[in-house]
């Protein structure tokens, strides 16, 4: 009886273990879509055949609205920008036939608190160069680091240059300047 019930604990633990890969082939982050008249409150998720995006219903209604969901592949992706704050979506398809040929894009808030690391380790070889990862990849092997500063329009980041055998990244506190650059996507 013992030894029946030892073989069934042993059978859940196997079962459990197997189905962690399964569960970790989802990321979802709760989102706020930045709107022109209205921001929304929607769901995010990343798994490994695409991306979508769920809108929420905040308001209790006698009537119950027909979800609002977005789906992607990660071909129909022109460049997905991660930050710690933010996620950019930017799709080959268009806006509006006036406003010529203008892609769609979806810039979407994270909640606080998330942490958009995993989703990194996740798309790094999904999406190549397509990716932008405005986050410093704190799993790459440094071999070599020099201060450094990011030029930008106003004002630049000063920050620390760190080179590795298969990413270089620029590491600074500056919000959202951050960027980590695989070698294979370096001309």
């Amino acid at each position: 009886m013992e030894m029946a019930h030892r073989s069934q604990k042993a059978i859940g633990i196997i079962a459990a273990m197997l189905a962690l890969p399964l569960c970790a082939a989802e990321l979802t982050y709760k989102v706020r879509h930045e709107r022109l008249l209205k921001d929304q409150t929607a769901e995010l998720s990343f798994t490994s055949q695409g991306v979508t995006l769920r809108r929420v219903d905040l308001k209790p209604r006698k009537k119950p609205s027909k979800p609002q969901v977005s789906e992607w592949t990660y071909d129909d992706i022109q460049q997905l920008v991660l930050s710690p704050q933010k996620v950019i979506l930017l799709l080959y398809r268009d806006r509006a036939p006036w406003l010529l040929g203008v892609d769609k894009e979806y810039e979407l808030t994270l909640s606080i608190g998330q942490d958009i690391k995993p989703l990194y380790g996740m798309l790094k070889d999904k999406l190549d160069s397509r990716l932008v990862a405005a986050i410093a990849d704190p799993n790459t092997a440094v071999t070599w680091e020099i201060p450094a500063k990011r030029l930008g329009l106003l004002k630049g980041a000063e920050g620390v240059l760190k080179f590795g055998p298969d990413a270089l990244v620029f590491e600074t506190t500056s919000r959202n300047q951050s960027r980590t650059w695989r070698m294979q996507d370096i001309d």
